[in-house]
């Protein structure tokens, strides 16, 4: 279908100022970011729940040994440190299940800013900051035997710069005027 031609003031020229056509604006960029996060999200929202299964073994293999310490230890204290590992290992599933959420949301956010949404843009850029903070948490907790998992920090601080990107803005601009053009 053909669209009419939008005429705009152009830039002074030597011979003042004159009209010319104003381009359409792009929202290849936004809808290349949008995919790629939403294909990110989905695989690491798999990864998580596989990350979510091993940590409830971790934690029944923890109560398993937990309990036959206690029985076999003599002094009725049971395995020592025990209690504690297993309270660390409900904390940590606590955490990985957020993170679960958050990067399932990350997908959810990132069609929802596809449309020209802010407030879904910002949400986006906000729940990449969430599984980075937990990769950190998970390094320094680890120590220097865990520094590998600062690979999982890549796709992260590559979907925060992509979503901050002008092109973005400028393609969320152009849906929301487009959007509002249909609804006249």
């Amino acid at each position: 279908m053909h669209q009419p031609q939008q005429w705009a003031p152009a830039a002074p020229g030597p011979y003042g100022y004159g009209y010319g056509p104003v381009p359409p604006r792009s929202t290849r960029t936004l809808t290349v970011v949008k995919w790629v996060t939403v294909v990110l999200s989905a695989l690491l929202t798999v990864a998580s729940m596989f990350w979510v299964q091993e940590m409830y073994r971790k934690k029944e293999f923890l109560e398993q040994f937990d309990g036959m310490a206690g029985r076999g230890s003599g002094d009725g204290k049971g395995l020592k440190g025990g209690k504690e590992a297993i309270a660390s290992a409900e904390a940590d599933i606590v955490i990985v299940t957020a993170t679960l959420v958050a990067v399932a949301l990350l997908g959810v956010m990132a069609l929802l800013a596809g449309f020209g949404l802010r407030w879904a843009r910002v949400l986006t850029v906000f729940l990449t900051l969430g599984p980075m903070g937990v990769v950190v948490y998970g390094v320094v907790d680890g120590g220097s035997d865990s520094l590998y998992a600062l690979v999982f920090l890549v796709p992260f601080i590559l979907l925060t710069v992509l979503w901050c990107l002008p092109a973005i803005g400028r393609g969320m601009a152009a849906k929301r005027a487009r959007r509002a053009a249909t609804a006249r």
